[in-house]
């Protein structure tokens, strides 16, 4: 009765939308996967995963981490407030990249492809803050939609683009014009977020949430130094196709793993945001029916991963698999542990939040130094140890949530 009322439930509606989204993004990608490894080197796919990864590093941070304090109000005028002074911080942030990268492009530190950073940093940014607009006015079918554009146009152009021999540039090509039509279709489907207030009004919103800023940011800059650093020491130790291979790999899993989680956070910390009174139960729920999702999802894929994706991609790519199968039980665990994140915030646990993520972080990257001159036991020893450690941060959050609840009397 319990698991029927649930499964009728706003949250789970919600989430079913955004999941679909995802199934059929990951159906596209793997239907491409053949023809991008085909005409793709893994040396090529390692250099551009490289500049992505220094992309989404900055691209994280360019929001001063405001943007969940866009849908923690109930009052929209504040959220559109918050959302003006979030985007003048993303502007100077990729005027501080441009110029950065101006200046190391001159003392010939980086190629001239380094200066797509600075213009992702804002179109990715731009798209950030209008998810963020949906996912407080539940518009989960727009960005559902949004994910199945995104994922064809990046597709098409990659396969196409790899065929007339444009291997080079057709990754980083692909990736701006995939971009630019969600941040339009976005665009089409959102209300005016254009707000006027006073300088003594902005100020105090941001008082409100400087929080989100003093740990929120680190927070992040946290997770984003993490995968850059991982990525680095791996072309360090080892060589630029293991980068190529490993995030590949990873690649496979974030499809339907990764963004799975992210979504069904977002729908998550919209309903705890609105509904504080019975955040305890919810937070209950969402543990209890991700853990069977995630059990579901580790079986599943465990048994056919390997041959579904040796139909599609080209053997050239086949470590990749291995190296998937062996962070499985990782991405699984987190597909439960992501959400748990805006629990923390909601009850403003930044600060755990981040002590955490510091955590994690250190021995994400003690994997590769410790085993560097063996890059399988580095994956089998990264996979075991994140595992471990997001199984205890999820048994912590339960904790530190019923101390919460049992405090304010739920």
């Amino acid at each position: 009765m319990e698991l029927n009322k649930f499964l009728k439930s706003a949250f789970i509606k919600d989430s079913i939308i955004l999941t679909i989204g995802t199934v059929i993004s990951y159906i596209i990608i793997f239907f491409s996967l053949g023809f991008v490894t085909k005409y793709y080197e893994p040396s090529t796919f390692g250099e551009y995963s490289l500049i992505v990864g220094v992309i989404a590093s900055i691209n994280i941070i360019s929001l001063g981490r405001l943007e969940p304090g866009i849908i923690r109000y109930t009052d929209i005028e504040e959220s559109k407030i918050l959302t003006y002074i979030t985007d003048r911080v993303l502007l100077y942030m990729s005027l501080a990249s441009l110029i950065i990268i101006s200046i190391l492009y001159s003392i010939n530190l980086v190629e001239v492809i380094y200066f797509v950073i600075p213009i992702s940093v804002f179109l990715l940014g731009k798209i950030s803050i209008y998810k963020t607009w949906l996912n407080k006015d539940k518009k989960y079918k727009v960005m559902s939609i949004n994910s199945i554009y995104f994922y064809s146009v990046k597709s098409i152009f990659e396969v196409g683009l790899g065929f007339f021999s444009f291997t080079n540039l057709g990754l980083y090509i692909s990736y701006f014009v995939s971009n630019f039509v969600s941040l339009f279709h976005l665009k089409k489907h959102l209300a005016t977020i254009k707000s006027k207030s006073s300088k003594l009004t902005r100020k105090r919103i941001f008082s409100e949430n400087k929080n989100l800023v003093k740990y929120g940011l680190p927070n992040v800059i946290s997770d984003s130094v993490r995968s850059v650093i991982i990525l680095y020491l791996i072309k360090y130790f080892f060589d630029e196709e293991k980068v190529g291979y490993y995030v590949f790999s990873i690649r496979i899993l974030s499809i339907p793993i990764g963004i799975l989680s992210s979504n069904i956070g977002k729908v998550f910390y919209e309903k705890i945001s609105s509904d504080k009174n019975h955040l305890l139960r919810n937070s209950y729920k969402m543990i209890k029916y991700l853990s069977i999702l995630s059990f579901l999802a580790f079986v599943l894929s465990f048994l056919l991963l390997e041959p579904i994706l040796k139909i599609f991609i080209n053997k050239n790519f086949y470590s990749s698999i291995d190296i998937s199968l062996r962070l499985l039980p990782w991405y699984c665990v987190s597909l439960v542990a992501s959400p748990l994140t805006y629990i923390l915030i909601s009850i403003h646990k930044e600060g755990l939040a981040l002590i955490s993520s510091v955590l994690y972080s250190l021995i994400a990257i003690s994997t590769v130094l410790v085993f560097n001159s063996d890059f399988d036991k580095f994956i089998q020893f990264q996979g075991l140890t994140l595992s471990m450690f997001l199984i205890i941060y999820i048994i912590a959050v339960i904790l530190i949530l019923k101390r919460y609840a049992k405090k304010n009397n739920q």
